[in-house]
């Protein structure tokens, strides 16, 4: 079934944070949602998702992450929400999306990524996944 974290308000949130690696690794055959939750001073990625179906991110807090603060791969028929949020003072992208449609609505916070605030890396013109970072075969990023 889909995967779920966090909750409506701040009293149900996540927190992973000064985890040596990832803060959280979340990979689901479904949709995933991750909500009012933050993945801060972590050595990697603050949270990376990996999923077949939709990816929600909403309110999501990542920053000061050795990585990037979110990372997410999915497969090129799906899509990414990210509502709000702050993704800022990573080591290298604010978010960082491989291989799923992306979109932002309402007021994110960027500012002092290393590299950038959104990283897309795209299907390819076939609709065929870019095989850097996703999929099955993975990669480093």
């Amino acid at each position: 079934g889909p995967i779920t974290i966090g909750g409506d308000t701040a009293d149900l949130a996540v927190q992973a944070f000064e985890n040596g690696g990832m803060g959280a690794i979340l990979n689901g055959q479904t949709t995933v949602q991750v909500s009012n939750s933050q993945f801060n001073n972590n050595g990697s990625h603050g949270l990376q998702v990996t999923a077949r179906g939709d990816i929600t991110l909403n309110n999501v807090t990542a920053t000061w992450n050795g990585g990037s603060g979110a990372k997410i791969v999915g497969i090129c028929t799906n899509t990414v929400n990210v509502f709000g949020g702050t993704f800022a003072y990573n080591g290298k992208n604010g978010i960082k999306i491989i291989d799923i449609n992306y979109f932002l609505d309402g007021l994110q916070t960027f500012g002092g990524n290393a590299s950038s605030d959104v990283s897309v890396t795209p299907c390819d013109s076939n609709g065929n996944p870019s095989n850097n970072g996703g999929g099955s075969g993975g990669g480093s990023c």
